[in-house]
């Protein structure tokens, strides 16, 4: 390529003067950061949006409805079963006090 001197003094006057601002190059990390977050948050919406698509139809949402309904119902079951027995043990507790004397006595105290 030809070396020419008044093409490269041409290019050299042509050239714009533009300064460059305090932050800038803060600013450029700071917008390079923003968009990679972007991605992270869009990364997780594109692996949860099929399984909202799958949820939102109908039958698969009734299935996750009876799901939810009978683990609620399994918990309360459990949840109950255990308040029944505490109020059995203290039922029985009060019938042998009114059987025992001694057992009156102390629950008495």
């Amino acid at each position: 390529m030809n070396d020419d001197p008044q093409l490269r003094e041409l290019l050299r006057t042509s050239l714009p003067d533009a300064s460059v601002p305090n932050r800038f190059g803060a600013d450029v990390w700071q917008r390079i950061q923003a968009r990679s977050e972007a991605a992270a948050h869009r990364g997780w919406r594109r692996l949860l949006e099929p399984l909202f698509a799958l949820v939102m139809r109908p039958a698969y949402a009734a299935i996750a409805l009876l799901l939810m309904v009978g683990g609620a119902a399994g918990a309360a079951s459990l949840r109950a079963a255990d308040a029944n027995a505490q109020a059995r043990a203290m039922l029985a507790g009060r019938h042998v006090a009114t059987l025992d004397p001694y057992a009156r006595l102390v629950a008495m105290r």
